[in-house]
């Protein structure tokens, strides 16, 4: 997938300084030092042992709890953890302008796609007059938040390693779903812990917010439960990639127990946080990978599973009856997701062109409710957003978003194992509004460490010894 447009990003790190016309010292490791930093292959699944680790890593641990705990805290309009993540791109610039020219290179090719994207919605937004200054703040606050986001995880690629931003990362999520799991069972000071943290963010409108007051369902320390399957589903995809490039080769022979534990967390963490879509995601992820290292396990489950599907109504009103959300099908975000859906289109192929970046299809509800009301549960377009991020992008930038989906889909086409690991994610925001430019900026500082791991595993796989 990535020998062309990504392969940058698994460039060694001599192969720079030769085009700086630089002779580097190497050790027989294959680093070399600059100025007191240590330098190696983008990897380092064993870092360098520097100052600028252990400034940037303990930089990206406090960025990843701010923007897990503490979305909004800071001065209005600079969250805390904007800040925190911009000082790991001054203190890399400042130790090494080198490495930080590195980064920028490497992550290029995602800040040229962002870029177009950007272009895309001011011209959407232009067409449908929004103001100046709204175009602005929205731009600075969705493009320029994700380019910065992007840089900063290509940073912490070279002076951390990909393995180092994966374990920060699933620590940090990690740390939320211990606390989610205390809510579910109901400790208060778990929820206590929860509401202090709103208390000391500004306050905002934010719909999810009657899962906190009424303590309905475990969000942890997250902004809320529907973040928390997002933050699950991303740690994973970072997780099974990670593991799956350090197998190497041997990914394809050996069934790796440490992906399949982390398949049971995303499991429980859905369950205690009434999170439905992510189980469907790791569900089909572990079709997949079975089909990647077992086929014929697979191929014999898969068939296995079929007689399931006749008592699985029986199952779900069981599981439904014992109080767990995610086997209800009753409840009003299952019944909406139709109507929404229509809704969704009909705006799309009204306005091919796109709403804009201050899109709120709340706002356009009573020009297709003759249309709309006899779909189930028909005030749902009155009340909520689209809840499937894809149809969010589609209607915001317009039809030209398209093409950059197109690009993104054969990109993931050509390395079949980053769309493996990010399948559960993928499913994840098919049912809720978040995603990469929508609300969900966590995952631009994974993005070139999961596209270095992921090349990485390709590689190794390419390597391997054909399947008898």
């Amino acid at each position: 997938m990535f020998s062309h447009e990504w392969g940058f990003l698994l460039d060694a790190p001599e192969a720079g300084f030769a085009r700086a016309g630089v002779t580097p010292l190497l050790d027989e490791a294959g680093s070399t030092t600059a100025g007191g930093l240590t330098i190696r292959r983008p990897e380092l699944f064993r870092p360098p042992q520097d100052y600028l680790y252990f400034i940037n890593a303990a930089l990206f641990a406090i960025t990843i709890f701010l923007s897990i705990a503490l979305v909004k805290f800071g001065p209005p309009g600079l969250p805390l953890r904007a800040l925190t993540a911009t000082l790991i791109l001054i203190t890399t610039f400042a130790a090494s302008p080198w490495i930080f020219g590195q980064a920028v290179r490497a992550a290029l090719p995602i800040l040229v796609v962002i870029l177009v994207c950007a272009l895309i919605a001011l011209l959407s937004s232009t067409l449908n007059a929004s103001p100046p200054e709204v175009i602005l703040r929205q731009l600075l606050e969705i493009h320029v938040q994700a380019a910065i986001g992007t840089v900063v995880g290509a940073c912490l690629l070279r002076t951390c390693g990909a393995g180092v931003v994966v374990k920060i990362l699933a620590m940090g999520v990690a740390l939320t779903v211990i606390v989610a799991f205390f809510q579910f069972l109901g400790v208060s000071p778990a929820w206590a812990l929860r509401e202090f943290l709103d208390r000391i963010q500004p306050a905002d409108l934010n719909p999810d917010s009657i899962f906190l007051t009424m303590r309905m369902r475990a969000m942890g320390l997250s902004y809320s439960p529907v973040h928390v399957g997002t933050q699950i589903c991303l740690a994973f995809a970072g997780w099974a990639a990670y593991v799956l490039a350090r197998l190497g080769a041997a990914a394809k022979e050996q069934l790796s127990w440490l992906i399949l534990a982390g398949a049971v967390c995303v499991l429980f963490a859905s369950l205690i946080s009434g999170n439905r879509s992510p189980i469907l995601g790791i569900v089909v992820f572990c079709i997949g990978y079975l089909f990647l290292v077992r086929p014929a396990i697979a191929i014999l489950l898969a068939l296995a599973m079929v007689p399931s599907l006749f008592i699985i109504d029986d199952i779900m009103q069981d599981l439904a009856e014992a109080g767990l959300r995610v086997a209800r099908t009753d409840d009003g975000s299952s019944s909406n997701r139709g109507v929404l859906r229509a809704f969704g289109f009909m705006l799309f192929f009204d306005r091919p062109y796109g709403y804009g970046l201050s899109f709120n299809s709340v706002e356009h509800w009573s020009h297709y409710w003759e249309k709309l009301k006899n779909y189930p549960n028909p005030m749902a377009i009155q009340l909520h957003a689209l809840h499937n991020y894809y149809m969010m992008i589609l209607n915001k930038y317009g039809g030209l978003i398209l093409f950059v989906f197109a690009y993104v889909v054969v990109l993931l086409v050509k390395n079949p194992i980053a769309l493996l690991c990010l399948t559960p994610y993928i499913i994840h925001i098919f049912f809720h509004n978040d995603g990469p430019l929508q609300a969900d900026f966590l995952i631009w500082y994974m993005l070139p460490s999961l596209i270095y791991l992921t090349g990485l595993s390709e590689r190794g796989l390419s390597q391997g010894r054909p399947r008898g």
